[in-house]
């Protein structure tokens, strides 16, 4: 019992370490895959998926990283192409775009992404900043292996007020 409990420790330790070490490391692009799409490009919409390295759902990993951006951000960005380089030989990873202003939206399509992307998946889910806020809520909604979330924006309707104005219920 104490041996599993300690190698399931390890486990994710190693996992979080490795999450957060692609973070912080730049490393170059080996592949020809296009990671710098031109502004104004469909990979950059909201609602939408990037996973360059699979033509879809049929073509992941049994294991997957699901990786989302930050306030004011989409992906592909540098957090993304870090944990997609150093998880390639193991793991989908997935970007998701979403609108931060948009709550109602971006829930109906992750309950789309879940269904469509993730089903019978190992799933690990990342995000940072507002990402971390959906990281955690996507984690939970999939009950995903693991959340790493790294600055994460925990009380978003206080905290994007100046950006999206206030709404009074009537």
């Amino acid at each position: 019992m104490i041996t599993i409990m300690l190698h399931s420790i390890t486990t994710s330790v190693f996992t979080i370490t490795s999450l957060i070490i692609a973070l912080f490391s730049m490393s170059a692009n080996a592949d020809n895959i296009e990671l710098n799409p031109p502004y104004g490009d469909p990979a950059y919409a909201e609602f939408s998926v990037f996973a360059p390295d699979a033509p879809g759902p049929d073509h992941y990993k049994d294991q997957v990283v699901v990786v989302f951006h930050g306030f004011m951000s989409a992906t592909p960005n540098g957090t993304y192409k870090r944990i997609r380089s150093k998880f390639l030989e193991t793991h989908t990873a997935l970007g998701i775009n979403y609108n931060p202003l948009d709550a109602k939206g971006t829930i109906k399509f992750l309950q789309e992404v879940k269904q469509k992307h993730l089903e019978g998946r190992r799933v690990i889910v990342a995000g940072t900043s507002l990402g971390g806020y959906w990281a955690r809520y996507f984690g939970n909604l999939i009950a995903a292996e693991k959340v790493v979330i790294l600055n994460p924006m925990v009380r978003p309707a206080q905290q994007l007020v100046d950006y999206a104005g206030t709404v009074t219920n009537n």
